[in-house]
């Protein structure tokens, strides 16, 4: 399990965190004037109506530019008991399409698939449904009550089974010394429904990393001064979970075009991104793909490549360059495209 998760999505989020945390950080925190300006959209998650939306809409427009596959989001908000309103966002940094261009997820170790989904069609059809990280302004309140995952409809369509978990959210600390800072409601399972009994249920975990159920009612706790705060999480999607999905509003089509099928094979890094500046790689010029070493992550995204001849280009786009005898990562579609 430990390698699965270091090879696979825990490493690929960590990586991604420590090439753009810090200027995704920056530019909302240099932005913090206008994380209640109104949003001129409506959707049909609510995002529009919660702070930092427009924020966070302007940012994910500019790493669309460098090809990123990150979208930034205005996620469940902080809230104040004292004023009884939102007092402030929460952001979430979503990687799902980024891990798209890699193909198939990696298969889930049978020790942990077995752990999580005990019934043998739960493991079939699975998908990573969401990963990245949280991105949290210092001095904030808790975060508002909320079920990542839930049906809006009066008759409840699929409904969850007791005992029978569908969204498993993985949640961990890139310092290990640290402990996560969720807050959860044991057995609170509820279409996402809060009222004064939750709030007085909630439970702190304590622990460097979590697994917990996207359908019971959970919120990121307090932060203190200083700075930004960060969870790295990956949800896990069962087979039924899946199917659920497209009952009752759980999640739009738009959503569902950014989910992560999880294959059967173990993965094989076909990306430079575990690469290491020095490393030897192959980089596309013009149409041809010729032997390179990779150079210096560049601050647009793209990255540096020194020849076989000694020549420098700068610029290439990720999907421009691969491991030695592996395939180019798989360019994003054009917008409008399938998943």
């Amino acid at each position: 399990p430990a390698l699965w998760w270091r090879r696979g999505s825990g490493e690929f989020v960590e990586h991604y965190h420590r090439r753009y945390a810090h200027r995704i950080n920056e530019f909302l925190q240099n932005n913090k004037k206008r994380w209640f300006e109104e949003a001129s959209w409506e959707d049909d998650t609510g995002e529009s109506q919660r702070p930092g939306a427009v924020v966070a809409k302007e940012l994910t427009a500019q790493l669309e530019k460098e090809d990123a596959g990150i979208y930034v989001y205005a996620t469940h908000p902080s809230y104040s008991d004292y004023i009884e309103d939102w007092s402030g966002p929460r952001f979430y940094v979503s990687l799902v399409e980024a891990a798209q261009r890699r193909g198939q997820a990696p298969r889930v170790p049978q020790g942990i698939s077995s752990a999580l989904w005990a019934h043998a069609e739960d493991r079939v059809g699975t998908y990573v449904t969401e990963m990245g990280w949280t991105a949290v302004p210092p001095g904030s309140d808790a975060q508002e009550l909320h079920a990542d995952i839930c049906c809006s409809w009066k008759k409840v369509p699929m409904p969850r089974q007791p005992g029978r978990g569908r969204y498993h959210h993985f949640a961990w600390k890139m310092d290990r010394s640290q402990h996560c800072t969720t807050l959860v409601v044991p057995g609170g399972f509820t279409e996402g429904v809060t009222k004064t009994k939750h709030y007085q249920g909630i439970t702190p975990v304590k622990a460097p990393a979590i697994i917990f159920d996207s359908e019971m009612l959970h919120c990121g706790g307090a932060t203190k001064s200083g700075p930004w705060t960060t969870t790295c999480t990956v949800q896990l999607c069962s087979g039924s979970g899946r199917r659920a999905l497209d009952q009752g509003g759980r999640a739009g089509w738009r959503e569902l075009q950014y989910i992560w099928p999880i294959g059967r094979k173990e993965w094989v890094p076909t990306e430079p991104w575990l690469a290491e500046p020095g490393s030897a790689v192959e980089a596309k010029w013009s149409e041809e793909w010729l032997p390179a070493t990779l150079g210096e992550h560049l601050p647009d995204g793209n990255w540096r490549v020194h020849w076989a001849d000694g020549t420098i280009s700068d610029g290439l786009r990720p999907h421009r360059i691969r491991l030695p005898g592996r395939p180019a990562p798989r360019k994003r579609p054009a917008p409008g495209g399938g998943a």
